[in-house]
C-alpha cells in the first residue's frame, strides 16, 4: 500500500522523499541536484510525507528539520 501511495504522489515530492530517505541525501544535496534550495526540498519532503499519511491514513513521524550549517 505505501508503495503505490509513493506512487501516486506529485514527481518534486516523490524524489524528494526516496532521494533522502532511501538515497541518504540531505536536503542541500536533493537542492542542489534539483537546481533549488534546501529549504524547497524540505518543503517538497515535509508536503509529500502530510500527503503519504492522509492517504494511509496511518501516523508517521514529522520529518526531522534541516541541520543549518
Amino acid at each position: 500500500r505505501a508503495a503505490e501511495a509513493l506512487a501516486e504522489l506529485p514527481a518534486e515530492f516523490r524524489e524528494v522523499i526516496v532521494a533522502h530517505l532511501w538515497g541518504g541525501r540531505t536536503f542541500e544535496e536533493i537542492g542542489e541536484l534539483a537546481g533549488s534550495s534546501a529549504a524547497t526540498s524540505y518543503r517538497r519532503y515535509a508536503a509529500g510525507l502530510k500527503q503519504l499519511r492522509e492517504r494511509l491514513r496511518a501516523d508517521a513521524p514529522q520529518p526531522a528539520r534541516p541541520r543549518r550549517g
